[in-house]
């Protein structure tokens, strides 16, 4: 998949965090700062909450300015902040003195399950005797006053948006509690409905909570404390312990018979799915990180009967991958939900047919990351080609690159590390000793530019190494490794362009515009391999006078036209993988013997593979040729 495919998973999460965000900023913030209550409250406010404040605040600040002498800014500076305290204190001593704000304190206790108060304008024994009862379910300092700690609370939870109307994404979890406990068929969405505030209701009463089918805080973390222990308990039993094994059967860690009894193999695969999902604790106890994971693999936007812009890509990768023909329709179908667990099950993740997020990446990553292995079988064995290239007397070099640096004849057993095939598949950068460095086309011009980015003359330039590919016949990457190298990463006058004359000498110092002292006709060439007629040959004079005579006068005809020379170079009597250049099965089935290579290292194909996997990984895609050996039993 392209990466702008993945955007499904990633919109969902941040209209999750937009919606959390919104909760604390602008008129979807669920509290207000005590100085922004304390104005509330002196302004005589109808309604005690955030959005009467937001609605209301320029015009009580104005009216509170112009009513104390104060200069009228629209914002409460220092010296209405000031203002408003004492104002608000004094108001303690006759509470009756703001009326309407009265009202809607009684209103607002009402609402929140502390109810039986008679709308009034005055405060009386009852309303005091309700507001106490608020403090003391809250945890808040018990007192016959209008505080404004008090008044604080309650602003927050009539601001909450985890009331009718509106929408939270801890409603699905929340809401998948209650269903659990046995408190109502509640559909499973992030809208606050009016069925979801009768169950919220039943539960409060319940517990003997504050009836208000609001999900404020501690009604929340009740539901979540209940919830856990229940389903929790060692050999329990429970209505939810039963749904639990429902939704891990479904999700793919189960297979066992749904009872209502937590047992060991239950807490075993709760355990699976958080070692799976490498959760913070696996424990096999079902905690909140666990739940949430479970129901957001659950409510998958990709999965049977759901309908997505999504559904026509994933259809096109599967069956790029192998996995079915679909019909390419918007809708998650049965066919699909087949492929999807062949695939899963192909893949070693959990085979449910819905597509989360870990197999959303592993499809994209199998599509983007594709490999391709041709096992190629030779007549003479392992020990035949080690008793050839001991006979040359092979050479390690130790402390490579130091002062200590040395070389001396291998032993049998380390020339058997290096050339026996199954020691190099362990690690993925040995693996690139078998990469086919004949086949081009091994990713697209977009990943390549966006490798060559920061590559000084190379940017902009994938498309020319593809085409070289294309036209010679040999793999780009390999291509991209060695023009890096030989241009100091597209920084050296090989790429950026060399000054020379008519018979190709090099000027130092000019460019093609400067005005010539002499006759001669000044070019600009280029030379991205570092390629030269000498063998040894490889100075800059050198290289500059192959580049004239090959007329290489831009870097793409460098780029296209140098890859020809590139492949006569490195890529002779078939030997198109780095270990076969190194270790020659080529040559031992043709003519039954190896080169000598007096100064060539063992090591040497495992150290350029680990260049050219060092540029593959940087790539936001390819396909991999494996061209692996096997060599006949002795």
């Amino acid at each position: 998949m392209d990466h702008t495919q993945e955007q499904v998973f990633e919109t969902l999460q941040q209209k999750k965090e937009d919606t959390t965000d919104s909760l604390s900023e602008g008129e979807g913030r669920e509290s207000l700062e005590p100085i922004e209550v304390m104005l509330l409250w002196v302004s005589n406010a109808r309604n005690l909450n955030v959005k009467s404040y937001e609605l209301h605040k320029e015009e009580w600040i104005t009216a509170f300015q112009e009513e104390h002498g104060l200069p009228v800014t629209k914002q409460i500076d220092e010296e209405t902040e000031k203002e408003i305290g004492k104002v608000f204190a004094s108001a303690m001593t006759d509470p009756d003195a703001y009326p309407l704000s009265i009202r809607a304190l009684k209103k607002s206790l009402n609402h929140l399950g502390f109810s039986g108060i008679k709308l009034s304008n005055q405060l009386g024994n009852f309303t005091v005797k309700r507001m106490k009862e608020f403090q003391h379910f809250y945890h808040l300092t018990i007192t016959d006053d209008i505080t404004c700690e008090m008044l604080q609370k309650l602003v927050e939870i009539e601001s909450s948006s985890m009331q009718v109307g509106n929408r939270h994404p801890d409603l699905i979890l929340l809401k998948e509690m209650l269903n659990m406990l046995g408190f109502g068929h509640i559909t499973i969405t992030d809208k606050f409905g009016k069925r979801t505030k009768e169950k919220v209701q039943v539960f409060q009463k319940a517990y003997h909570y504050p009836v208000s089918g609001m999900l404020d805080t501690a009604t929340a973390d009740k539901i979540k404390s209940v919830f856990f222990t229940t389903v929790n308990i060692p050999g329990g039993r429970h209505e939810c312990v039963q749904s639990l094994k429902e939704k891990l059967n479904r999700l793919g860690f189960g297979q066992f018979r749904v009872t209502k009894k937590l047992g060991p193999f239950t807490v075993k695969k709760i355990q699976e799915f958080q070692s799976f999902y490498k959760l913070p604790e696996e424990n096999g106890i079902l905690d909140e990180p666990t739940f949430k994971r479970m129901m957001d693999i659950l409510m998958s936007p990709l999965k049977l009967g759901k309908v997505n812009d999504m559904v026509p890509d994933l259809k096109k990768d599967l069956s790029e991958l192998g996995y079915g023909t679909f019909k390419m329709t918007r809708k998650f179908d049965v066919s699909l939900e087949r492929q999807v667990k062949q695939f899963q099950q192909t893949f070693q993740l959990p085979v449910n047919g819905i597509v989360d997020r870990v197999t959303f990446d592993t499809i994209d990553e199998s599509v983007r990351y594709k490999e391709r292995v041709i096992n190629r079988n030779y007549h003479f064995s392992l020990e035949d080609i080690l008793d050839k290239f001991m006979s040359i007397h092979p050479m390690i070099v130790e402390h490579e690159g130091t002062a200590d640096e040395k070389r001396r004849e291998a032993t049998r057993e380390e020339v058997e590390a290096h050339v026996n095939p199954i020691n190099q598949l362990t690690t993925k950068k040995d693996q690139f000793q078998f990469v086919s460095l004949a086949l081009p086309e091994v990713t697209k011009a977009s990943y390549l530019d966006k490798l060559l980015a920061d590559k000084g003359a190379f940017e902009g330039m994938g498309k020319s190494f593809i085409d070289a590919g294309i036209e010679y016949g040999i793999n780009e990457i390999f291509l991209v490794y060695h023009a890096l190298a030989a241009t100091d990463n597209g920084h050296s006058p090989l790429a950026t362009g060399m000054v020379v004359d008519e018979n190709g000498k090099l000027i130092d110092g000019e460019s093609v515009t400067d005005q010539a002292t002499d006759s001669s006709i000044k070019q600009e060439v280029f030379n991205v391999y570092g390629l030269s007629d000498g063998s040894d040959e490889s100075s800059l004079e050198a290289c500059a006078k192959k580049a004239k005579d090959e007329r290489w006068n831009s870097i793409s005809r460098s780029i296209i036209e140098g890859a020809h020379l590139m492949k006569e170079k490195h890529i002779t009597d078939g030997s198109d993988t780095l270990y076969k250049i190194q270790w020659q099965p080529e040559n031992m089935a043709l003519y039954q013997k190896v080169k000598s290579k007096t100064d060539s290292d063992i090591a040497w194909a495992s150290k350029q593979a680990e260049h050219l996997y060092h540029i593959y990984k940087q790539l936001d895609g390819y396909t991999l040729y494996l061209d692996i050996p096997n060599y006949a039993k002795k």
